[in-house]
């Protein structure tokens, strides 16, 4: 289900948020109003602490599911 969700680090998301608001800008400049409700959105969503979480859980849930595809089973250790 996470495998193909990509880990997101705190610099990655800085560098997401500052072209997003260089958009919004420019945007503004233009006085193109037709997606600023929605990056507004976006924009907090990335700032959002729950949203920090989430992705850390996801991360977390990543690298728990490798290190049990990676450890061998107890059942199989028990029979041989």
């Amino acid at each position: 289900m996470f495998e193909n969700v990509p880990t997101v680090s705190t610099a990655e998301r800085q560098q997401v948020l500052g072209a997003l608001e260089r958009l919004q800008a420019k945007l503004v400049q233009r006085e193109e109003w037709s997606h600023s409700e929605t990056l507004g959105t976006l924009r907090e969503t990335l700032q959002s602490p729950l949203f920090s979480h989430i992705l850390t859980l996801q991360h977390s849930i990543k690298q728990l599911r490798h290190q049990v595809r990676s450890t061998p089973s107890t059942r199989q250790t028990e029979t041989h």
